[in-house]
């Protein structure tokens, strides 16, 4: 994102989003059932998705229950404080667009930190996210996830390090990013 707006000033990369809450994490069991969390307008592809997924959000108002896929099973937003606990044992799903062509959720894709993100490593989850996610490098260097060009390539198995997503989801529950930040710009600016 630092790139794209190119502002000729001294530019901070927070990366992740931190995921504050003091709920403790259940012990995660690996399944294949598939989580995708957020705001439905940027994910119209859930309409049509054939596989079964769970998905915790709000019913767009153009939206009716009878469009929806038989295999989607729509569950209230959780609070945001108890989000990571009260996420079921899955896979998270980031994924905002069904198109890889140069539509605005795709560009967004590209530059964003996503909310979804962080909520499923700060529930120590493991994720799948596109291969043009800026994440895409972490994710899969970390074995946090794997990526995917199209969503046509679900479902499909990868390896997932529970230490290496326990670490990671405790430093985003603890706000370890934000301080790591604000350490680098105290440091600059003294």
């Amino acid at each position: 994102m630092a790139d794209a707006l190119a502002i000729p000033i001294p530019t901070f990369i927070l990366g992740l989003f931190d995921y504050l809450t003091d709920s403790k994490i259940p012990d995660r069991k690996l399944t294949q059932d598939l989580i995708f969390a957020g705001t439905l307008t940027k994910a119209i592809w859930l309409k049509n998705f054939s596989l079964p997924i769970k998905v915790f959000g709000n019913l767009p108002r153009k939206w009716s229950s009878d469009e929806l896929a038989p295999t989607l099973k729509l569950e209230d937003v959780l609070p945001q404080d108890t989000a990571p606990y009260e996420l079921p044992d899955g896979i998270g799903l980031v994924w905002d667009t069904d198109s890889s062509e140069n539509t605005h959720y795709f560009t967004y894709q590209q530059l964003n930190s996503p909310h979804k993100l962080s909520l499923y490593l700060a529930a120590e989850l493991p994720v799948i996210l596109p291969s043009f996610s800026p994440f895409a490098p972490f994710i899969t260097s970390h074995h946090l996830g794997t990526t995917l060009d199209d969503l046509t390539q679900l479902p499909l198995t990868f390896d997932y390090d529970r230490i290496q997503g326990k670490k990671v989801g405790q430093s985003l529950r603890r706000g370890e990013h934000t301080t790591t930040l604000l350490q680098k710009i105290e440091t600059f600016y003294s």
